[in-house]
């Protein structure tokens, strides 16, 4: 559900939906990718750096400002599913890497190979 949320962000922003015109209109929206960057290194500390779930509490509480009874929750979620926040992220960042509108392009082993014209 998360990543479809990420997705429909990015598709409004990408489609010009979602115009912010002050800092304040913004704020939401840096909090948001504030919590998903510390989720990453969060998820990262704790499979790779051998971080205890007390660590990676208060760092999540340190860099979000979240309170540390929502924090527990998200910390006990990335214990038992490495990669979680990974896994969405890398969705959204491959999303956002494609083009906004217009045909895509077949790949070689889409089976059309020499059929294809120039562009």
């Amino acid at each position: 559900m998360e990543g479809w949320a990420l997705y429909a962000e990015w598709l409004g922003q990408r489609a010009g939906r979602l115009t912010r015109t002050t800092p304040l209109a913004d704020l939401g929206r840096l909090q948001a990718e504030m919590f998903r960057a510390v989720r990453l290194v969060v998820d990262t500390g704790i499979h790779s750096k051998r971080w205890t779930r007390e660590q990676a509490i208060a760092y999540m509480v340190g860099h979000t400002g979240i309170p540390e009874a929502e924090v527990t929750t998200e910390i006990e979620r990335y214990i038992v599913d490495p990669g979680q926040a990974l896994r969405l992220q890398g969705r959204h960042a491959r999303d956002s890497r494609r083009p906004a509108s217009g045909p895509r392009r077949r790949s070689a082993r889409s089976g059309s190979r020499g059929r294809e014209g120039l562009p």
